[in-house]
């Protein structure tokens, strides 16, 4: 595992929670959810299903919950979300659309 990107100088207990903890939650199960950020991480771990690197946001809530995603939609708006929000604080929607050609996707927008 590698961590790319942070949105702030994290704990040894924060960055656990967010890169291993197998109480992490799916952030397609909680589409129609709010997130008050805490703290995020991205980060590539090894899919040995697929023998194949994958990029994950994690995002923790001000609760400790962590929710995480490798969707490639969703990382786009949030690191978007997060640039332009810097230290502030800020709440994100979990929503969801359909492509042109018809499958589902994740995404979220800046409450």
């Amino acid at each position: 595992m590698t961590i790319t990107k942070t949105s702030k100088e994290l704990s040894k207990k924060e960055i656990y929670k967010l890169t291993l903890d197998p109480a992490m939650k799916k952030m397609k199960d909680f589409i129609g959810s709010s997130i008050d950020v805490y703290a995020f991480c991205l980060y590539t771990d090894f899919n040995s299903k697929d023998n194949k690197e994958v990029e994950v946001l994690s995002v923790m809530d001000k609760d400790g919950s962590v929710f995480a995603t490798n969707s490639p939609t969703f990382k786009k708006d949030f690191m978007n979300i997060a640039e332009i929000m810097e230290d502030d604080e800020y709440s994100i929607g979990i929503i969801s659309g359909t492509s042109n050609a018809g499958r589902e996707f994740i995404t979220c927008t800046l409450l």
